[in-house]
């Protein structure tokens, strides 16, 4: 491929012989028109001699430098056997016979302003178009075929451009010249293109990971201070939460953040670590706070009283099957007085629940958070 600079300077050339051309001069090597030398002796005029020798012999120079050695003359001035010659005409400068218009700084004309014009970025051009119009200004013509056929060369210049990215995709330098035909087989070769792909979807790939990464990291954030979920193992909670072996234990999240706020309150739905004293085996239990600290629970004939009231605690939410007076000691204590961080807690199952009856109040501090929503089956979504 010719190199703009070699091309720019062809075109300069090329106005430059036009210019001369039409000025009537010819193309000197030097790229410069003759001037006028220096005035030579023999174009000097030379007075009359005065007879005298002096004279004669400046007479005599002057014929000799007109006339060359071979011709002499005697010292009065008259010939012997020369031949008079006429006397040269002064030379003429060739910038004389030049109009005035001429030597004024000339219009570039149409064939330098195509090619100045050719270079200028036109709208919607795309990188190469410029160049692809200079070439077709450099070919001579309307387009480098001479032919007219304009489209044919922007559609040819198009479509090698296309070819040479193609070939260089992957990273090779698309404007490396003189490389040898092995590293262009290497550039080509089925184990670049399978790069070059698996580059493109590498990088997809890596997106993904890390939108999925983040993902991972907000749910488990969530999880850890926020919201969890869990499930009911036992029946202990019936018929508020079901659960139970065989059946479609229930799925709720529990609330950690709440309590980070306020205390338990009485009625509330707590998940707790199991306390030492628990006989059972899961690690997480899932009960009811009856009483707060301070309170004093006493159970008498199945009903729950606090703190010395004579009327029993109203609870709607247990288990009916248990029948009307189902809150019972369990080894045999029937009150306590609740520390002030501590909660009383009881499942609302009170004929099959291991809670505070047999392993006393919980710390509040080994509450996890507060159950307030069914998540699973879908038929009992809702808040507790």
């Amino acid at each position: 491929m010719t190199d703009d600079a070699e091309l720019r300077a062809r075109i300069e050339a090329r106005v430059a012989a036009r210019r001369a051309e039409s000025a009537g001069v010819p193309d000197t090597p030097a790229g410069r028109r003759p001037q006028p030398g220096p005035a030579r002796a023999a174009d000097v005029e030379v007075s009359p001699s005065d007879g005298s020798v002096d004279g004669a012999a400046t007479d005599r120079a002057a014929t000799d430098t007109a006339t060359g050695p071979d011709d002499t003359t005697s010292a009065d001035g008259a010939g012997r056997g020369a031949r008079p010659r006429p006397r040269p005409e002064p030379p003429t400068s060739v910038a004389a016979d030049v109009p005035d218009t001429e030597l004024a700084p000339r219009d570039p004309g149409p064939d330098l302003s195509r090619f100045l014009a050719a270079t200028e970025p036109q709208p919607g051009d795309d990188e190469r178009a410029p160049r692809r119009r200079f070439r077709r200004a450099a070919g001579g013509g309307p387009n480098r075929d001479g032919n007219g056929d304009t489209a044919n060369d922007t559609a040819n210049d198009t479509a090698n451009d296309t070819a040479n990215d193609t070939a260089n995709a992957g990273g090779a330098d698309s404007g490396a010249e003189g490389e040898d035909a092995s590293a262009r087989g290497r550039r080509g070769s089925p184990w670049r293109r399978l790069g070059g792909v698996v580059g493109r979807h590498g990088r997809r790939i890596v997106r993904y990971a890390i939108v999925i990464g983040v993902l991972v990291l907000v749910v488990a954030s969530l999880r850890a201070f926020v919201v969890s979920p869990y499930y009911i193992p036992s029946p202990s909670m019936e018929p508020t939460l079901h659960g139970c072996d065989g059946c479609n234990d229930d799925r709720i999240l529990v609330d950690k953040v709440s309590y980070r706020f306020e205390d338990p309150k009485q009625g509330d739905i707590v998940v707790f670590n199991r306390p030492a004293a628990a006989d059972v085996p899961e690690n997480v239990l899932v009960k009811r706070v009856v009483a707060v600290g301070g309170d004093t629970v006493r159970l008498r004939d199945g009903r729950v009283y606090l703190n010395g009231s004579r009327r029993p605690l109203a609870e709607s939410y247990v288990d009916a099957k248990c029948g009307s007076r189902p809150t019972r000691a369990t080894d045999g204590r029937s009150s306590w007085r609740v520390p002030v961080d501590d909660v009383f807690v009881m499942g609302d199952n009170r004929c099959d629940s291991t809670d505070s009856r047999s392993f006393g109040p919980i710390e509040k501090d080994s509450i996890i958070g507060r159950a307030w929503l069914i998540i699973w089956p879908l038929s009992r979504f809702g808040s507790i």
